[in-house]
């Protein structure tokens, strides 16, 4: 039997893990890529004086039992490629005390009470949220309401323990992880990621060494050409056509980039190339609009009808400046750092401690997690007020204006509003939208991304990875060929959360005791949005809302 011939749209991590393990099992695979870079949300930039920074920030965890995987297989060393960390940091302002507090370890039992302790919230608030995580998990055997397309806000407003504060460490969590606020995200996805946490909160999570191109990236796509895969960039996906009930061929454009959008946009003609098996590694947003066009009666949706709903997925940006210092600043933690407090929802790391390149000169990458705060006329102007919010809790001098500060090397510094690098949302009531790997009436179209369908149930960078192995193991069964395997993290036994739930008149103990602990900024101004250190155990920072304190 000839090997299939696989046409492979999207060189993320999706599409490129897709590649691989369709590869290895003997699949002739060309991957078509719409920018110049391979990568996708794990792509890297270069710098006009050289070297280069990531779209994104990453942080791994160790659950991710795909992505190491997929690491081993491409020969990257753990230890040598990146760097293990054990606590995340949040900063005040530099008019405020104390500057610094720390969570080390936060999903291990043996951490519990100096966290508690840590001045990262008032203790009584840190026990409810702890308990209620457990309790939230006790759910999956001992159910008091129905999580079906339940938001977590709605799960957490029926306990009975809940507090204020502890309800807003929840949003600010949830909006770091997965870009929205608690009151739209889905309390099973919730419940999902906890039980894959939990049980490796003893271990340490990990920084790259070096940008993920080098790392990852680099790697994955020399092992994807000793495989005999195609990796053709600057190629967009224009449209599919659909002949009964099978796709035929595919419309592909050559793409250039617009620099003042940074956005890689289709140019000349459009060419058509038959296709045997393909399999779709995009956004979703993309996705939406490739089922839709072409000519009606051979589009996707014309034979699958559910993709129609793909409008209701979402996804968000993350602005992230990249702010060269000409010298090393002192005082700053090389782990991941959360500004306590900031409109913008700022946080960041310090790569100069992590990446030889930078070695001697701070390099901070500053993600913005709420771009709505972004006001500029142009996109230096929205990194200047990025920067000038930043020099509220670093000592530093901005200037006026973007350029002017002689303390920051500006040839190596960048701003990227991120509009074509978009993060998946887990919004509740959004399951039902997501598609499965495997149309049911299309015979040879496949698809990809961590927002399909998939057993980890939110999007994650492992999500990502272990979509695209998924997809890989569909296409290869419809084909007859060797079963390409999947890994699934650990997971305690339910009756652990169960037993949990028995302290509840603790966590009620913990409400009552918390209405009298004194803490900074509890009641100096009660509309404001002070963030937590829980909100940045995942990502540098994604998007919260403002919200006004529940009375």
């Amino acid at each position: 039997m000839a090997a299939p011939r696989v046409t492979v749209i999207g060189g993320g991590l999706a599409g490129l893990t897709a590649a691989l393990r369709l590869a290895e099992k003997g699949c002739k695979v060309r991957v078509y890529e719409s920018k110049g870079m391979l990568g996708g949300n794990l792509a890297s930039q270069p710098l006009q004086a050289g070297g280069e920074i990531d779209v994104y920030p990453h942080m791994y965890q160790e659950w991710y039992a795909n992505f190491w995987k997929l690491m081993d297989d491409i020969d990257v060393d753990r230890e040598e490629s990146f760097k293990p960390y054990d606590c995340v940091y949040q900063m005040r302002r530099r008019t405020e005390t104390p500057r610094w507090s720390k969570l080390t370890r936060a999903y291990s039992a043996r951490y519990v009470f100096q966290n508690m302790f840590s001045n990262v919230g008032p203790w009584p608030d840190m026990l409810v949220f702890g308990f209620a995580c457990l309790d939230l998990l006790a759910e999956r055997t001992m159910p008091t309401v129905r999580l079906d397309n339940l938001s977590l806000t709605g799960y957490l407003d029926s306990r009975p323990y809940m507090t204020k504060e502890a309800i807003a460490a929840f949003e600010t969590f949830l909006t770091r992880i997965w870009a929205l606020p608690a009151k739209l995200a889905a309390a099973k996805d919730c419940q999902t990621y906890l039980r894959y946490c939990l049980p490796v909160g003893e271990s340490d999570q990990w920084l790259t060494r070096e940008s993920a191109e080098r790392t990852i990236i680099h790697p994955l796509a020399r092992a994807l050409e000793r495989r005999g895969v195609e990796l053709v960039m600057g190629t967009k996906l224009s449209q599919v056509e659909v002949v009964n009930g099978r796709v035929t061929s595919i419309g592909l454009q050559r793409t250039k980039l617009d620099p003042q959008r940074y956005e890689w946009i289709g140019t000349g003609r459009i060419r058509n190339e038959e296709v045997d098996q393909l399999l779709l590694a995009v956004p979703a947003e993309v996705l939406s609009h490739i089922v839709r066009d072409g000519e009606p009666g051979r589009r996707v949706v014309d034979f699958e009808e559910s993709l129609h709903e793909l409008v209701q997925l979402s996804a968000q940006r993350v602005p992230i400046l990249h702010l060269h210092f000409k010298e090393q600043l002192s005082g700053i933690h090389w782990q991941p750092v959360g500004l306590y407090g900031s409109s913008l929802n700022l946080a960041f790391t310090d790569l100069s401690q992590s990446w030889e390149e930078f070695e001697g000169h701070t390099m901070l990458a500053l993600s913005c997690s709420e771009p709505a705060g972004l006001f500029g006329a142009n996109p230096r102007e929205d990194g200047f007020l990025m920067m000038r919010q930043l020099a509220d809790y670093l000592d530093y001098e901005t200037g006026e204006q973007w350029g002017e500060s002689e303390q920051i090397d500006w040839d190596r510094t960048r701003y990227h509003g991120n509009n074509d690098v978009r993060l998946s949302l887990n919004t509740v009531s959004a399951e039902h939208a997501r598609p499965g790997h495997s149309p049911a009436k299309i015979r040879n179209l496949y698809l990809a991304g961590d927002f399909c369908h998939h057993h980890l149930g939110m999007t994650t960078m492992e999500a990502a990875v272990s979509s695209g192995i998924a997809a890989a193991a569909r296409l290869a069964e419809d084909a007859g060929l060797e079963e390409i395997e999947a890994l699934y993290p650990e997971v305690w036994p339910d009756a652990i959360y169960t037993t949990v739930r028995a302290g509840l008149g603790v966590a009620i103990a913990a409400r009552v005791l918390s209405e009298g602990i004194p803490f900074p900024g509890r009641d100096s101004d009660p509309d404001a949005d002070h963030e937590s250190i829980l909100s940045y155990l995942l990502t540098p920072g994604l998007p919260p809302r403002n919200r006004r304190r529940r009375e």
